[in-house]
């Protein structure tokens, strides 16, 4: 029960995390300029890639595949 709850709120903060990391990559695209930072790109990968994990995570939980 606890699991599939918890689960979900992981599912959520993922999608989260990958929906806030598109809207400052259109912010960056649209507004960029000399002075954005040149580690704006990474941050984007790697904002995407935990947003994933967050995603594969809770799908995981929800499902009672890791805490058996």
């Amino acid at each position: 029960m606890w699991e599939t709850i918890l689960g979900i709120l992981v599912i959520c903060l993922g999608a989260y995390e990958i929906k806030s990391t598109i809207k400052y990559f259109h912010g960056i695209k649209d507004d960029g300029n000399e002075s954005t930072s040149p580690f704006a790109l990474i941050t984007i990968y790697f904002s995407l890639f935990f947003g994933g994990v967050l995603l594969v995570s809770g799908m995981g939980l929800a499902l009672h595949l890791m805490l058996n």
